[in-house]
């Protein structure tokens, strides 16, 4: 049985020609792509991948669908949007004009939940690893998609060893704050399509609808 030969070229990203491009999209090429980020070249190539529905009787189904991916990682994986824009002009366009719906999409979630935030509501934070911490913030501006908050203190409650039930107070703005550097000021947030803000990498803030929050500490 006779096995197709699939030629095998090393390119530069930018020199990758359409007719390179159409081969490699047929399955008559592979593409080792030299990028200027990447240490080592990427190899392109259209893949199979086939499935088999099992049906009652023994019936058997096969089903092949072709992909067009890079392998990076040890593992094969779909175009990066700058192998895509080279190897397929119109998958290219077509995935940037759902990045852009998904965009518009998300911004005018995030106009809604804005919208829905005023100067004095309270956010309320809950983190933390083996223990849950919790902090309060007071929205004290808006401008558009943006609040800026300041901690707030809280009065505490204990429910049991080691663990208790909190509650913010506001207007009563701490001097200093573990999570904000200048609570004086505050810190400027934008609001995500969700309705939360982001007080700092590991922590989020979520709108305070009243009533205490659990938190626990860890000796």
């Amino acid at each position: 049985m006779n096995k197709t030969t699939i030629d095998r070229v090393f390119v530069a990203l930018e020199d990758v020609t359409e007719d390179v491009a159409a081969r490699v999209r047929a399955g008559e090429l592979i593409a080792d792509v030299a990028t200027p980020k990447a240490h080592l070249p990427q190899t392109v190539a259209l893949r199979t991948y086939k499935t088999i529905d099992v049906y009652p009787g023994g019936r058997r189904e096969i089903h092949e669908e072709k992909k067009l991916e890079v392998f990076k990682n040890g593992r094969w994986e779909p175009l990066t949007n700058q192998l895509l824009e080279k190897f397929d002009h119109e998958a290219h366009a077509a995935r940037m004009r759902k990045a852009a719906e998904r965009k518009a999409k998300s911004a005018a979630k995030a106009n809604e939940a804005a919208a829905e935030i005023k100067v004095g509501d309270i956010f309320h934070s809950n983190w933390g690893y083996e223990q849950t911490n919790c902090e309060f913030y007071q929205v004290v501006a808006k401008s558009s998609q943006y609040v800026t908050v300041r901690e707030i203190g809280q009065d505490y409650e204990a429910t049991g060893y080691m663990s208790g039930n909190v509650t913010p107070r506001p207007g009563d703005f701490l001097e200093s704050s573990f999570t904000i550097r200048d609570n004086m000021h505050g810190k400027r947030c934008k609001v995500s399509p969700w309705g939360s803000i982001r007080i700092n990498d590991v922590i989020s803030a979520w709108a305070w609808h009243g009533g205490s929050v659990g938190v626990s500490s860890y000796a």
